[in-house]
């Protein structure tokens, strides 16, 4: 309606334009004419098409069906062949996934058999005998029947209960293969023979009267018959099987319908020894009921056609294969793996699904963002959990253990170490650079006075001036002592009272003083009275204001001459009070 109204309007404006002004205008319309044509909306197609089978998993199954029945047994000197046979069934079908469900049911199968017989079996048997003279006698017989073309047909009826297991494969458009194995239990509930044709006949001999027994004497019983006997026997035993069933399904709107081929294997017999005998010559009890057989099991093969119907439904409406009466995780996306419960699996326990973890195995108890990879506060590529810097500025490059990269190792960050190369004993100040404590611009790992301002000429320390190098220099040999004694002499304090004068206009300066003797004397006594004599000077130097923590004192007896000690120049020189200054 909106574009028929431009459409419109624009007819209406044209009337007012000229020649050249209203083609325009009519290519224009067009124009628009084609784009409202262009976006007028489509209806869309709703595909309402559902699976075959996922959406049904229970049904109930009626089939019936016939081919080649028998009761296997082993009778001995016949000829035993299958006869036709059918069945009939009722199977309730629940499936619990895509492919496996499970069978079961009840049903009846007709089973048929034929045996031929053509032999003579032998028995004795006690027979009351008449002799000429008119005496007679219970004499033992040796009895022969013999059986020509005797045809005789067993039939059992059974009630059959079968379970097992349903696996289905779909093929494509409607039709689905469905297969079936499991356990059978046979009850029969009928079971007879009847002899179709052939004849049977007794005679004997009595080997005591060297008599033989005409068949063809009717009053003593003996006498070719051919009488058609039938009846029942009592094979009541309950027989245990295995069945196979292989089948194809249509499906319909409604219905689905099957055919295939089925087949039943006894494992049991269902014969029960009544202890008769094929030659009883005045009751024919037939094979199952006679001696000749031992066991009879119940087999059958043949083809099978019946219809499925839907039963009310176990949904699962997101095909994970876990019902939706006990899925956890209702409308799972297809094709996901899911647990016993129908949820997404999840490896790792993060909370986060495999199918959308993009770190599927991350350690337990790491905590993880919206695609189960562990949190990086920072961003610098190393984990939160294995971070120990988790807030490392951005752009910034780090170690494996998420700390900003620290080259030189001084523990400031390269980002922001203005001196990165700095050697590894070297204390660095908070931007990375060598600690210049006393700023005197050589930094403290190669000042050797670090906290004094000094001079790069003599590593850091400050240069003594030659004024007091002077001053130093006359009190090494100008302070004497008494003989063998550590008093000073009064002729000493000029030089002593210069040394005052210099600690004090310096007060960087400390003195360490350590005293020498020559060789003269025991070198214990020696070393005592260097040490003391020493210990004088700072007493001196102490009382004359200059604190004690600015000295310290040192003796070496005779240990270090400078000089010969041979002549008495030597010893004089070797005697002396050194002073070295330190920072």
């Amino acid at each position: 309606m909106k574009n028929t109204t431009i459409i419109l309007a624009l007819f209406a404006a044209i009337s007012s334009l000229s020649a050249q002004e209203k083609q325009t205008a009519k290519d224009t319309t067009a124009m628009l004419r084609d784009t409202a044509a262009s976006i007028k909306p489509q209806p869309q197609k709703i595909d309402l098409t559902l699976p075959l089978w996922e959406p049904q998993n229970k049904y109930l199954s009626f089939g019936f069906g016939g081919g080649l029945s028998t009761l296997k047994y082993d009778p001995k000197d016949c000829d035993r062949s299958p006869m036709a046979g059918g069945s009939i069934n009722i199977d309730y079908n629940v499936f619990f996934g895509k492919k496996w469900g499970l069978s079961f049911g009840v049903g009846a199968t007709v089973y048929n058999a034929k045996t031929i017989i053509n032999t003579r079996f032998v028995s004795s048997e006690k027979i009351p005998v008449t002799l000429s003279d008119g005496t007679s006698s219970i004499e033992e017989s040796e009895l022969y029947t013999d059986f020509k073309n005797w045809e005789e047909r067993q039939t059992c009826i059974a009630l059959e209960s079968p379970i097992g297991l349903l696996y289905r494969r779909y093929l494509g458009g409607n039709t689905t293969l469905l297969t079936g194995a499991g356990l059978k239990l046979s009850y029969p509930m009928k079971t007879s023979y009847r002899v179709k044709t052939g004849t049977r006949q007794t005679s004997g001999y009595i080997e005591d009267a060297d008599l033989y027994i005409n068949p063809d004497i009717p009053q003593h019983g003996y006498a070719t018959k051919y009488e058609r006997p039938s009846g029942t026997t009592s094979t009541k035993n309950v027989s245990a099987g295995i069945y196979l069933d292989i089948n194809f399904v249509h499906k319909t709107a409604n219905a689905n319908f099957f055919y295939g081929i089925y087949g039943n294997l006894g494992l049991s017999s269902i014969t029960k020894n009544e202890g008769k005998s094929l030659t009883d010559s005045k009751e024919y009890c037939g094979l199952l009921a006679s001696n000749s057989v031992d066991a009879a099991n119940l087999n059958s093969i043949g083809v099978r056609l019946g219809v499925k119907i839907p039963c009310p439904r176990l949904r699962d409406d997101d095909n994970d294969g876990v019902l939706d009466k006990v899925d956890k995780c209702l409308g799972t996306p297809a094709n996901v793996a899911v647990d016993s419960c129908g949820c997404p699996l999840d490896t790792d326990k993060d909370s986060v699904p495999d199918y959308l973890d993009q770190c599927p195995n991350t350690p337990m108890g790491v905590k993880v963002d919206s695609v189960g990879c562990p949190i990086d506060t920072d961003k610098d590529g190393v984990p939160d959990y294995l971070d120990r810097c988790p807030n490392t500025p951005d752009t910034i490059q780090v170690d494996s253990v998420g700390c900003p990269v620290d080259s030189d190792g001084d523990g400031v960050a390269d980002y922001l170490d203005k001196c990165p190369d700095t050697p590894d004993e070297a204390l660095v100040d908070t931007c990375g650079c060598p600690v210049d404590t006393d700023g005197d611009g050589i930094p403290d790992y190669l000042d050797k006075c670090p906290t004094v301002k000094g001079s790069v000429k003599n590593n850091g320390c400050p240069i003594v001036s030659a004024k007091n190098k002077a001053v130093l220099k006359k009190a090494v040999h100008g302070i004497q002592f008494e003989t063998n004694n550590a008093v000073i002499k009064s002729s000493s304090y000029p030089i002593l009272n210069k040394v005052v004068t210099m600690m004090k206009k310096n007060p960087s300066y400390k003195l360490h003083i350590s005293g020498h003797t020559d060789n003269v004397g025991k070198p214990a006594q020696n070393l005592k009275l260097s040490k003391e004599r020493a210990a004088a000077v700072v007493k001196y130097l102490t009382k004359k204001g200059i604190k004690s923590s600015r000295l310290r004192s040192d003796g070496f007896g005779g240990t270090k001459p400078v000089a010969s000690n041979k002549t008495e120049k030597g010893k004089a020189l070797n005697r002396r009070v050194d002073f070295e200054v330190e920072f």
